[in-house]
């Protein structure tokens, strides 16, 4: 087929991985997801509408709830998850989202999955504007 076993195909896949090698983004995104996570943790962790706060790496989520010590989430009516999700791109930021993670239907996450080049003034700027989001949506 014309999609497998391409040579243009394979040296793109085999620079892209020197690149990778030559820019340590490996390491790069353990480090600066570790500092991603500490940040998140430090803004978000008394916050009374998000119940969980988990990733790995540069990959990150925020569980939303409506109360943080029962975990009972949103209903879906609501759409917080797509909300901020708007608020975050009118303010910059790009977020992925998701529904129904409680039950199938309710429960809202939303989630950072930056590049492997991200810098830590980059992070700081993603959390700063998730936050200004969650407030603008949630209060606090």
């Amino acid at each position: 087929g014309t999609f497998s076993h391409h040579a243009v195909g394979a040296a793109a896949a085999l620079a892209t991985l020197h690149i990778m090698q030559e820019e340590n983004l490996v390491e790069n995104a353990a480090v600066v997801g570790q500092y991603l996570g500490q940040r998140l943790y430090h803004t978000f962790s008394e916050h009374p509408h998000v119940g969980d706060i988990r990733g790995r790496g540069l990959f990150w989520a925020l569980e939303l709830v409506q109360d943080r010590e029962s975990k009972r989430p949103f209903p879906a009516k609501e759409k917080i998850a797509p909300a901020l999700h708007k608020l975050a791109f009118d303010l910059g930021l790009i977020i992925y989202y998701g529904q129904g993670n409680a039950d199938g239907s309710n429960g809202d996450l939303v989630m950072l999955g930056p590049p492997l080049i991200t810098t830590k003034a980059q992070a700081d700027e993603m959390v700063e504007i998730l936050e200004t989001a969650v407030r603008q949506k949630l209060g606090r």
